[in-house]
This record gives C-alpha cells, sequence and structure tokens, in this order.
C-alpha cells in the first residue's frame, strides 16, 4: 500500500486490516513535523494508538510499536516504557527478579524471558536501539516520580553493550 500524506502533520498513515470487526493496522509512516514542532515550543505532547489510515479511517495500532516508530522518527536519545511492573522480570510473578540489563546483540536471549504483554515491548525495544535510539528503559508507572526514577536507573535498561544480569 501507498504512502499517501494526509492535510494534518503528524497524522500516521497505516496500512489497515480488520480483526473481528475491528479496525486494526501496522504503521508504514510516522511524520513526526506536528510532534516535533510541539516540543520545539515547550509542549510535551501526548500520544495514543487510535491513528488514521488512508481516507480518514480511525484505526488502531499498538502502542509499544507507536512509541518505537516515533522514537525513531525523532531520533530520539531514549526511550521509556511504563508498566505494572519494576522492569523485565525473570519470572513475571516475582518482582525480586528484575533484569537490570539487556544487550540488543542476544535478541534471543532477551525474548527467551519474556512473557506475555513484555513480549512486544522487548521486541520494540531491541527494534529501537537497533534503529539508533540509544536506550530503552522498562520502568515501574506504579511508583512517585516515575520519570525521574526511570532515569535515575531504576527498571530495566536495554542498549548495545551491555552486561546482561
Amino acid at each position: 500500500m501507498e504512502f499517501v500524506p494526509t492535510e494534518l502533520p503528524g497524522v500516521i498513515v497505516v496500512k489497515p486490516r480488520v480483526f473481528r470487526d475491528d479496525h486494526a493496522g501496522t504503521i508504514e509512516a510516522v511524520d513526526a513535523t506536528l510532534v516535533r514542532l510541539l516540543m520545539e515550543n515547550g509542549y510535551v505532547p501526548v500520544l495514543t494508538p487510535p491513528a488514521l489510515a488512508e481516507g480518514g479511517v480511525p484505526i488502531n495500532v499498538d502502542g509499544d510499536k507507536l512509541a518505537l516508530e516515533l522514537a525513531e522518527a525523532l531520533r530520539a536519545e531514549g526511550l521509556l516504557f511504563f508498566s505494572d511492573t519494576p522492569g523485565l522480570l525473570a519470572d513475571k510473578d516475582d518482582e525480586s527478579t528484575l533484569i537490570r540489563s539487556l544487550d540488543v546483540a542476544n535478541p534471543e536471549e532477551a525474548l527467551a524471558v519474556a512473557a506475555g504483554r513484555m513480549v512486544v515491548k522487548v521486541e520494540s525495544a531491541v527494534k529501537a536501539v537497533e534503529r539508533g535510539v540509544g536506550q530503552v528503559i522498562f520502568a515501574d508507572a506504579r511508583v512517585e516520580r516515575p520519570i525521574s526514577r526511570a532515569l535515575a536507573g531504576e527498571g530495566t535498561t536495554v542498549r548495545a553493550g551491555v552486561v546482561t544480569t
């Protein structure tokens, strides 16, 4: 399917597919013009997975994949993924099994420990680093000051050349 620019900058154009009568799609292109403009002028844009397909049809896309594509389009130095765990866990039911770091040189190892909803997050994190995003952090959204804590090193850091623990 060919990319068709829309009249609105920042609109994500996707390839629609229908699943169980719901509109869903995969991201084919991101125009980060509007997001970049907002950020350059001191705004913090908040984006959600609903996107517009060709013809202005609203569809749903995966939020983790949207974050990956946007981070790449913005040439971001980092990407933060928040969830209801302190990061990637070796045992999804035991928060004391936090994995502090993952090396994208071993994506199979990283994916081997991911379970459930974390699989897509790990896949997106590995792709983000491979595409030039400096690092990805999986962090806990349940804590006070989650962004500050993630940037201070709490959670799981995914980047090239780290020791997997």
